[in-house]
């Protein structure tokens, strides 16, 4: 399903300590920024900050990748300003549904 080609790892280090890593899985066209983590007593330094930074620029170079996906919108006034302070925007995209008609007549049947 994945190939190594489709993972980005990306690590910080400060004195030789790794103080943030992101992960970022490449599906198709759409960049997805799976984990990142960074140590609390690092903050101040703006890891995070750093590393998106650096995504940024690498898949930028990739002609294939269309989007960077962040997250969902979350409804948290905090959550949401820091995706939007670090260039994100909300895209609105229909979502849809299929539902298998014999599953749907079993899982009637099943509640009656």
């Amino acid at each position: 399903m994945f190939s190594e080609k489709n993972f980005l790892r990306l690590g910080a280090y400060f004195h030789d300590k790794l103080v943030g890593i992101v992960i970022v899985v490449i599906v198709e066209r759409v960049a997805i920024v799976m984990s990142s983590f960074s140590h609390t007593d690092y903050l101040k330094y703006y890891v995070y900050d750093v590393l998106l930074h650096e995504v940024r620029n690498i898949i930028r170079s990739i002609s294939s990748i269309e989007f960077i996906y962040y997250g969902n919108y979350c409804y948290n006034k905090g959550l949401d300003e820091s995706k939007s302070i670090r260039g994100a925007s909300l895209i609105s995209s229909p979502a849809y549904c299929y539902m298998n008609p014999i599953v749907k007549n079993l899982s009637q049947s099943n509640t009656k």
